[in-house]
């Protein structure tokens, strides 16, 4: 009980902050937050695989900016033969499921700098997928055969997809944690699109 109402209180300050502005959100502190992580399973209704660790604590965090995806399953999935050091993977078997039932999948490489960056970085990281778990579930699934095509075959696509995506992070209140973690926006793109952001509230 105790932990349920501290959590709370963190969450009510950090999104009180986001609020006022994109990039005053605090840095996540692994102490404070890893008595609490039975409390964010509860909170994110047991949806993320339990695997433990900071990574499974990363992606807890990072699931509390995107409400939406509460209503769908996401595994953490250590595996060597992937091409990248983490991948938002959308399942082909999700074809055969309605959108709600879709499930969604960090693919994640074991000897990657994924595990080895601080909390903060690591939430960035992981909510940048999550902008594209976001994306894959607004979209048929015979839709995303087509983008599944252009994002193969088009570095031009790819680029603005991942950049989309960076943005969508700071939209969510994680500015201070992208500009930790920008790898493909520069920081001075994330300051001014925070700014561009804060001018129009």
């Amino acid at each position: 009980m105790k932990q349920a109402l501290t959590l709370t209180f963190v969450l009510i300050i950090n999104l009180s902050c986001a609020q006022n502005s994109f990039i005053s959100r605090p840095y996540y502190s692994e102490d404070e937050f890893y008595g609490l992580l039975d409390s964010l399973r509860v909170l994110n209704n047991h949806k993320i695989e339990e695997a433990g660790g900071l990574t499974e604590l990363a992606s807890q965090i990072a699931l509390l900016h995107y409400p939406k995806l509460k209503r769908h399953k996401i595994k953490i999935n250590y595996k060597k033969n992937v091409k990248y050091p983490i991948t938002a993977s959308w399942s082909f078997w999700n074809v055969f499921k309605p959108r709600p039932w879709h499930t969604y999948v960090l693919l994640i490489h074991p000897d990657s700098f994924v595990e080895r960056i601080s909390l903060n970085k690591r939430v960035a990281l992981i909510a940048h997928e999550m902008a594209h778990f976001e994306y894959y579930r607004k979209i048929p699934s015979i839709a995303m055969l087509w983008w599944g095509l252009k994002y193969t075959l088009s570095d031009k696509f790819r680029y603005r997809f991942e950049r989309e995506a960076d943005f969508t992070v700071v939209d969510k209140g994680l500015g201070q944690q992208m500009l930790d973690m920008s790898i493909y926006t520069s920081k001075w793109e994330i300051k001014d699109h925070i700014q561009k952001a804060n001018e129009t509230d």
